[in-house]
């Protein structure tokens, strides 16, 4: 996983609204990071992501805010 160092600054990326993809130079430490996450996360149960309940997601969407 990737950590940034203490008061290092955070990294952008440009997300397009109307595709959702990520542009970049840092879009491969993103997906890496959200890969990351699902993998440790979102139980193995689960088929797609659109099983998944939404107050999960939504715990999930607040540790990646944090981060």
């Amino acid at each position: 996983m990737y950590f940034r160092p203490p008061g290092a600054e955070r990294p952008m990326v440009h997300i397009d609204p109307a595709t959702r993809k990520v542009d970049g130079p840092h879009k491969k430490k993103l997906r890496t990071y959200l890969v990351t996450v699902a993998r440790d996360k979102v139980d193995v149960t689960y088929e797609t992501w659109k099983e998944v309940p939404v107050a999960h997601k939504d715990l999930i969407w607040e540790d990646i805010q944090v981060f």
